[in-house]
């Protein structure tokens, strides 16, 4: 099973994505605290409209917030 993390990673240095993955990053967005976040077919509206983002772009942008430490982990 990949981790949170993992995924994050590979989804950042990526140029594709599934529908599981748009799924799992409005998943992540919510519990991170954007709950209007909207992803759809790799599309993201952090606060629900506005300027749409990659979903890669933001893979990088929370990769890039945590540093070194391990999304999902308290």
């Amino acid at each position: 099973m990949v981790t949170v993390g993992e995924w994050i990673d590979k989804l950042s240095s990526s140029v594709c994505s599934t529908e599981l993955d748009s799924e799992k990053m409005q998943n992540l967005l919510r519990r991170l605290d954007f709950p209007k976040a909207i992803v759809i077919s790799g599309v993201v509206y952090v606060d629900g409209y506005g300027r749409p983002e990659s979903i890669h772009s933001v893979a990088r942008m929370l990769k890039q917030s945590i540093g070194g430490e391990k999304i999902g982990s308290k």
